[in-house]
């Protein structure tokens, strides 16, 4: 019987809001763009010496460009070290395993001079850009690899960078965002020039008015050649069961074209970094405090009911056997 309540009532709770317009905790992974930052050994032979690494983007379409940057710490007590960063160069990854026509690798200064994209001289941190449209990748679509060399006192050892380019955005977020409430929600309706007709997924991350991160908004569909919306909704129990701050702020909008079969799976589109808009601000009676319903939902919902129900009338069986 407990494992049957638990069932529905966790059922229930976590689709009590559409798929695409859901709480951000719920995406932790989404809340920011793409930005990793990670660590390795310098090599096996020297373990006691950490890479410090990290790129501001792992996405590019178009224009886009990417840093890299890399530093030296102590493993044990994570004091910087010294460090030299050379060799730099990216290249099609897909040479690695001899694709035939893959372009010569570009050369890549690693600098610690505060130039290209390098934000404090001489603080330990080598920094790198790549512009692939302007660097050799012009026509290229795929990952692209970012390779190097780092020594530090008598250790030496590589690494790599990976991103995904597409060279020809397959459509255009224009920037424009009309808002409505409707059907007790509110929608943000954002412009969007197709190129390439297809299946577009687009995410969205929404801010209150302290800037808090506070809803994950997406979309999901088939859209025709010319100029669209794309339709981001925040749902309206979610507005009011997190009662957020108004305005709201839409920002960090991205996006791709979803490739049915090939590698990669998928076309970029140039992301929109930053707020895209600000929302005017509403009463708390504009929305429907109603749970989703799908006509999926609402058959998983009459299974597990049935299912407790079974569970109870088997209690209830039991405790009549036991009754003198």
């Amino acid at each position: 019987m407990e494992q049957a309540r638990l069932t529905l009532d966790t059922y229930r709770k976590g689709t009590r809001y559409p798929p695409e317009s859901s709480p951000i905790r719920e995406h932790a992974d989404q809340e920011q763009l793409p930005a990793p930052e990670r660590s390795q050994p310098l090599s096996q032979e020297s373990p006691e010496v950490r890479l410090r690494m990290k790129q501001d983007k792992v996405f590019l379409a178009g224009e886009e460009a990417v840093h890299f940057s890399v530093g030296c710490e102590n493993a044990n007590t994570r004091e910087p070290l010294p460090c030299e960063v050379t060799g730099g160069k990216a290249f099609e990854a897909e040479h690695l395993a001899g694709a035939a026509g893959a372009a010569a690798p570009v050369p890549l200064v690693f600098s610690d001079e505060g130039l290209q994209g390098d934000t404090v001289a001489r603080d330990g941190l080598f920094t790198a850009r790549l512009q692939p449209s302007k660097q050799g990748f012009a026509m290229f679509s795929g990952t692209l690899r970012v390779s190097f060399q780092v020594r530090s006192g008598g250790a030496e050892g590589g690494a790599f960078f990976d991103v995904l380019y597409t060279s020809m955005p397959p459509a255009v977020l224009t920037g424009k965002v009309r808002e409505a409430v409707e059907q007790g929600s509110l929608r943000l309706y954002l412009g969007i020039q197709v190129r390439k007709p297809g299946r577009y997924v687009l995410t969205g991350r929404v801010d209150d008015e302290a800037g808090v991160p506070f809803g994950h908004v997406s979309f999901n569909e088939e859209l025709k050649e010319g100029a669209h919306e794309v339709k981001f909704t925040l749902f309206g129990k979610l507005l009011l069961d997190e009662a957020p701050s108004f305005p709201l702020r839409l920002r960090d909008v991205d996006g791709f074209l979803l490739k049915e079969e090939g590698d990669p799976d998928r076309e970029l589109m140039t992301a929109l970094r930053g707020y895209v808009h600000a929302t005017r601000e509403y009463p708390s009676t504009d929305f429907s405090p109603d749970e989703w319903q799908s006509e999926e939902r609402t058959r998983h919902l009459d299974e597990f009911t049935r299912d407790v129900n079974e569970a109870q009338d088997q209690l209830d069986a039991i405790a009549g056997k036991g009754t003198p």
